[in-house]
């Protein structure tokens, strides 16, 4: 990543990775005990995301804030989605899915924050 926001967007970045982990520890917690074998294969994950490619190469920082602020939007739209699917059928499961979903629309406006200002 190239461009004069390398150091915030890298730390940042560093922000977002350690939620992630956190989040899939969770839900693969969750999804073993509820019966489910969690598949966190990197290209199962990867096919599976449903977000935006990222390009190779050196990027413009402006540029990676913008791809993680879309890719974020996609995976809150994905949780909201679950979050409504769960309220029924497994309210714990809805829970982890509504943490999940506070915490990444905070990092969502984070990220924003960044492009506006950028």
């Amino acid at each position: 990543m190239l461009g004069r926001n390398f150091r915030s967007v890298h730390l940042a970045l560093d922000e977002l990775v350690t939620a992630a982990r956190d989040f899939t520890d969770a839900a693969a917690e969750r999804a073993t005990a509820i019966g489910v074998s969690p598949d966190g294969r990197a290209a199962t994950v990867a096919k599976e995301a449903g977000g935006l490619a990222f390009p190779d190469g050196w990027q413009q920082d402006t540029d990676v804030i913008d791809a993680i602020v879309k890719n974020l939007g996609i995976v809150i739209v994905r949780l909201r989605e679950r979050i409504e699917a769960t309220e029924k059928a497994d309210p714990v499961s809805q829970d982890l899915f509504i943490e999940i979903a506070a915490r990444l629309e905070q990092l969502h406006w984070m990220w924003q924050a960044q492009l506006s200002s950028a």
